[in-house]
């Protein structure tokens, strides 16, 4: 989904608002892990322009295994783009919520 970083992206942020009407959001800080100070966005509209954070427009219905949300992390490195050369680490890491 899109996301805005506030400070930066304020006016795009509000013209998203606008165009998804009753879309739910959430907010996260710019320098955190593991979920820390992630919170939902009760009214889009009034948040301030001056925000150092990221909002980005909440999925309703995430893809789910096994009724669990999660998220797969890979590592690669790119050496060129023309042509393109990718290389993507033999490990990953899947990460899965503990509560449905």
């Amino acid at each position: 989904p899109s996301f805005f970083i506030l400070s930066r992206e304020y006016d795009e942020y509000q013209h998203d608002v606008e165009r998804h009407p009753g879309a739910m959001y959430i907010q996260k800080p710019l320098a955190s892990s593991r979920g820390r100070g992630i919170k939902m966005v009760v009214k889009p509209k009034e948040m301030p322009r001056d925000a150092t954070v990221l909002v980005q427009r909440y999925i309703r219905n995430p893809l789910l295994i096994g009724g669990f949300k999660f998220d797969i992390r890979l590592y690669c490195v790119v050496t060129c783009f023309d042509p393109l050369k990718v290389y993507l680490y033999e490990d990953g890491l899947a990460r899965f919520a503990t509560e449905k």
